[in-house]
């Protein structure tokens, strides 16, 4: 996908540009939050945005002057166009860097120096799977980081919400991805009739990846509600406070 093409579909109309503000939101309260636990004088903040797409998140940050603006930014994005897209708008500002690949090596080395900080926002879900594994036990055990990671519900009354409705409004490339019979074995959570899950939405199933970082941390859950059902996104929260009743 090119970027003025990914920039479009963020942007398709005001309820996808909502849901991206409330992902955004919700990670901002989140860095807050990580910040509060840190005294002032402490360290400086890292903002790791992992699958950042062309960067909005920094431009969002930036904006909404998260820390007073004394935050630096690392975007975490495999597509080179992305990459070349956000380094033209925001490499003049010294707080922002990117890198195609994050080595988690060099995010210890900088620990006494720096308080990172692991966002990413509906990426996981496009990982394969062995990647998705070795990111997440690099999270908890071996580097113990917090983080705030969100993904699509691709389930039940939330799924079939978000394809018939994006079908409805134009935006084919969701229902295209399904189709009817698909959605239907997804609504009823029949993903056994249905393909494995790749790197797309198609089959993603969020409790499997409940599983497996429950496997190597602890964390909160947060889904996102509308009339009491599960609709948009949900939420896997580990903060610095959760880390250190954790070492107890």
């Amino acid at each position: 996908m090119q970027a003025d093409e990914y920039i479009k579909n963020q942007n398709f109309n005001f309820l996808t540009k909502r849901l991206h503000k409330w992902r955004f939101l919700l990670a901002k309260k989140f860095i807050e939050s990580e910040i509060d636990v840190l005294d002032s004088s402490e360290k400086s903040i890292c903002i790791v945005d992992f699958g950042c797409g062309t960067a909005s998140f920094f431009d969002y940050l930036v904006n909404e002057d998260v820390n007073k603006g004394r935050f630096k930014y690392l975007g975490v994005e495999v597509s080179d166009e992305f990459i070349e897209h956000a380094n033209t708008r925001y490499a003049s500002d010294t707080r922002f860097s990117m890198v195609k690949n994050l080595t988690f090596d060099d995010v210890k080395a900088k620990r006494d120096d720096l308080h990172h900080i692991f966002i990413s926002l509906e990426t996981f879900e496009h990982l394969q799977y062995c990647f998705r594994i070795e990111t997440i036990k690099n999270l908890g055990e071996y580097y113990n980081l917090p983080f705030l990671i969100t993904v699509p519900n691709e389930l039940g009354w939330g799924l079939l919400v978000k394809n018939i409705g994006s079908l409805l409004m134009g935006y084919s490339a969701r229902f295209k991805e399904y189709g009817w019979r698909n959605t239907y074995y997804a609504f009823n959570s029949r993903l056994d009739q249905m393909s494995a899950h790749t790197t797309y939405h198609k089959g993603f199933d969020w409790r499997a990846l409940q599983y497996e970082i429950r496997q190597f941390c602890k964390f909160k859950l947060y889904k996102r509600r509308f009339l009491g059902i599960a609709l948009i996104s949900i939420a896997f929260m580990r903060s610095s406070k959760l880390k250190k009743s954790e070492d107890k």
